[in-house]
């Protein structure tokens, strides 16, 4: 026979207590690293069930966080206990008291900035009558918290000069640019630097050491805690060695002769020479103030000087040295046409010659309508306009004929000539230039209207096309002159410029020709003396001025 045995389960049902209560005592405000003690406390509420009062409870957990504390930090925090270095605390011991302490310390935040944390405090346990020890209802995680400042501080941001200047001990101020919630500061300067006047502000005054780099420091602490420090420091770099030396002495030195160099502006700086071709010259010291230079053979070379300063740093300056004559880049005279009009202008140039010092330029007829055999001149044959340099304007005179324009570059040690640039002078009736297409002319009116401009293509005299003309007449400066004169100015100008007459002239006319004598501006008996011709290229062109029948003529140079 079967028996079935029935288990008959009772379920008991208890009173879960809602109205109880837990507090937090402690302070408002923490210092890192130091421990402050926080008490907390359960507050019972003895409510009735099935008729049986609760006179007695048992704690069976205390449960304790803090957002924050700074765990595994150089400053660590804890709950409780050293060895807790967390923000998670539980004391599960049975039948725990209502209420218990602990110290609770906040570490320096490792990744954590903030200022402000919270405290919670969870607890758990049930109601009981002691009599019968019967227990009556549950609570769970009766929570409380409290918000706690903790005064965590900023590293500090330093602020200052950098780069100083090289060898420069002038002292220098240094701040803290950032808000630290620090109450202490310490400074200190490395690598032979010095504080001037306190080391315990929020400012400090350094003298430099006199070479190289250094650091600023500065230790920042909270009064009331001595194991909290945070630091911050600056490191001050040097500007790059400058001085305002330079190298003096002869530009040129001849074969086989000598030249002393020095370095002005000096001080107590050291200076070592070298040279940068020592196949042709040699120097007397490798080091001092000054030096002198051995020429061995013709050629060029660089002086250098490398000077040195108290700490060891280094600016070089240069000095080139030409050895002989003058050294041609390019030996050709440039510019011009090698066909051009009588009573026309050209600019010549020279590519500028290393070592020389000056340059001589001379015009020599090959032959010459105006020279006749026994060497009477009976015009006006080319000549230089102007005293320049490696640059000079030729008129071209009223001689047809082929004539070579030299120029060489001479310094102490000789010449070097260019080579000669050969000008054919024609007229109109011996123009070498092919027959073909002549250049246009455009025509310009001035600002008032009343003035035909006539505009120069830039074109090349028999490049397959005629030049067109003009006669200009007496182009040299030597034209009459009893009845009157004429100035310009400015001169040089910009396009713009002045003619003055001298006395009111009645009936004259201004004629300006380009240099290859093409007429670009006319005017007559207009009251108006300005010139403009701010629309042309820049180079000499020449003015003629006609009164009564007489004609100057004189050149004005546009830039």
């Amino acid at each position: 026979m079967k028996k079935i045995l029935f288990l008959i389960l009772t379920i008991i049902t208890v009173n879960s207590y809602s109205q109880s209560t837990v507090t937090i005592t402690g302070p408002s405000s923490v210092e890192v690293g130091i421990s402050n003690n926080f008490s907390f406390k359960f507050e019972p509420v003895y409510t009735p069930y099935n008729g049986v009062t609760p006179d007695n409870f048992v704690i069976t957990e205390w449960v304790v966080t803090t957002a924050t504390n700074g765990s595994n930090t150089i400053v660590p925090g804890y709950i409780a206990t050293p060895s807790n270095s967390g923000n998670y605390y539980n004391n599960s011991t049975f039948n725990s008291p209502g209420m218990f302490t602990i110290p609770i310390q906040w570490g320096d935040g490792g990744s954590f900035t903030v200022n402000n944390d919270l405290v919670t405090v969870k607890v758990s346990g049930w109601y009981k009558k002691n009599s019968t020890n019967e227990i009556l209802g549950y609570f769970n995680y009766v929570t409380a918290e409290k918000n706690v400042s903790v005064q965590r501080m900023n590293r500090p941001i330093i602020n200052g000069p950098s780069p100083i200047p090289s060898i420069n001990q002038d002292n220098k101020t240094y701040t803290i640019g950032n808000s630290t919630n620090a109450n202490n500061f310490l400074w200190s300067v490395d690598s032979g630097g010095a504080i001037v006047g306190s080391s315990t502000g929020t400012s400090v005054v350094v003298k430099p050491p006199l070479c190289g780099t250094f650091a600023v420091t500065c230790e920042v602490k909270r009064s009331t805690s001595n194991n909290y420090v945070l630091q911050g420091y600056k490191v001050v770099t040097r500007d790059q060695f400058q001085i305002a030396a330079e190298i003096t002495g002869n530009v040129n030195i001849c074969p086989s002769a000598s030249a002393t160099y020095s370095v002005s502006n000096l001080g107590t700086n050291t200076v070592n020479w070298s040279l940068s071709d020592a196949t042709v010259a040699s120097l007397s010291a490798a080091s001092g103030a000054s030096v002198t230079v051995n020429a061995l053979a013709e050629g060029s070379t660089t002086l250098t000087a490398t000077i040195i300063n108290a700490c060891n740093q280094t600016a070089t300056k240069t000095f080139n040295i030409n050895i002989g004559a003058a050294k041609l880049t390019n030996n050709k005279i440039q510019g011009g046409y090698d066909n051009v009009p009588v009573g026309s202008n050209s600019i010549l140039t020279v590519s500028p010659a290393t070592g020389a010092t000056s340059y001589q330029w001379s015009i020599v007829p090959a032959y010459s309508s105006c020279i006749s055999a026994n060497g009477t001149v009976t015009g006006t044959l080319p000549y230089l306009v102007n005293n320049g340099t490696y640059s000079r304007v030729v008129y071209w005179g009223s001689c047809t004929g082929q004539y070579r324009v030299r120029c060489y570059a001479s310094n102490s040690c000789g010449n070097k000539y260019y080579s000669d640039k050969v000008v054919k002078v024609f007229n109109s009736s011996n123009n070498p230039c092919p027959s073909g297409a002549r250049i246009g002319q455009n025509s310009i009116k001035d600002d008032n209207g009343s003035v035909n401009i006539i505009d120069e293509p830039d074109l090349l005299p028999c490049n397959n096309s005629e030049i067109e003309l003009k006669q200009i007449g007496n182009l040299s400066d030597n034209g009459i002159k009893e009845n009157f004169d004429f100035t310009m100015y400015p001169n040089p100008s910009n396009g713009n410029f002045n003619i003055d007459l001298g006395a009111e002239k009645v009936n004259y006319n201004i004629e300006i020709f380009s240099s290859i004598g093409r007429k670009v501006y006319e005017k007559s008996n207009s009251n108006q003396k300005l010139i403009s011709l701010s629309n042309f290229k820049p180079g000499i062109y020449m003015v003629k001025v006609s009164v009564n029948g007489n004609a100057l003529v004189k050149n004005i140079v546009i830039k």
